[in-house]
C-alpha cells in the first residue's frame, strides 16, 4: 500500500498516544477507554509542544480517517528529536537491586 492511502491510520494515532504517555508521564484513563478524537487531539497537542512544525499533520481529520504519510513523518520526527526509544528504554531498564528471575534451559533438553 502507498503512503496516500489511509490505511489502519486510527489504529496508528492510538499508537502514537500510547507512546507519548508513556514517555510524558501522562497519569491518564487506558487509551482503549478515550475516543479516537480524544487520542488525536492529545497526540497534535504534544507534538505541538515538542515543535513539529508540519501544517498538513495539524489539519488531519478528528475521526482517524486520514493522515498516514502525515503520521509516518510526525513518528519519525518524534524518534529522531525527542529521542523517544532512548527514554523508553531508560524508563525500563532493569536497576541494580531489582528482582528478577532468570530462566536457563539444561544442556541436556
Amino acid at each position: 500500500r502507498g503512503f496516500e492511502e489511509n490505511y489502519k491510520t486510527a489504529e496508528f494515532w492510538k499508537l502514537l498516544c500510547c507512546l507519548l504517555k508513556k514517555v510524558c508521564g501522562a497519569r491518564t484513563n487506558d487509551p482503549n477507554d478515550e475516543n479516537i478524537d480524544a487520542q488525536i487531539r492529545f497526540v497534535k497537542s504534544v507534538l505541538w509542544y515538542y515543535g513539529y512544525g508540519s501544517l498538513d499533520f495539524y489539519c488531519l481529520p478528528y475521526d482517524g480517517s486520514q493522515g498516514s504519510r502525515e503520521l509516518l513523518l510526525a513518528f519519525s520526527w518524534l524518534l529522531h528529536t525527542q529521542r523517544v526509544l532512548e527514554k523508553l528504554l531508560e524508563m525500563n531498564k532493569i536497576r541494580v537491586g531489582d528482582e528478577i528471575s532468570v530462566c536457563m534451559a539444561s544442556a541436556s533438553c
